[in-house]
């Protein structure tokens, strides 16, 4: 079965045109099949980052709620963390 044509909307073909206006690229193929690798990568990459940073991290809360912070704790911090560094500069 034949690939289906399909058609991108002018700021895409913009950007595509400027990555081989810049040499960057040879072809639209080219430009376009880079560019499902990087996001092929970007997402693998945040699956990772969510299996490995924020699962545990949840878990962890949902173990031991206790240790959560409000809202108004973790502002209190960064303001604290914010003023000590306006006073060491």
């Amino acid at each position: 079965m034949p690939a289906k044509p399909f058609q991108l909307n002018d700021d895409v073909v913009d950007l595509v045109r400027a990555e081989i206006d810049g040499e960057r690229f040879k072809t639209e193929s080219d430009v376009v099949r880079e560019s499902l690798i990087a996001l092929k990568q970007r997402d693998k990459s945040f699956e990772a980052w969510l299996r490995e940073a924020v699962v545990p991290i949840a878990e962890e809360m949902k173990a031991h709620p206790e240790r959560a912070l409000s809202f108004e704790e973790v502002q209190d911090s960064l303001d604290q963390h914010h003023r000590k560094r306006l006073q060491s500069q």
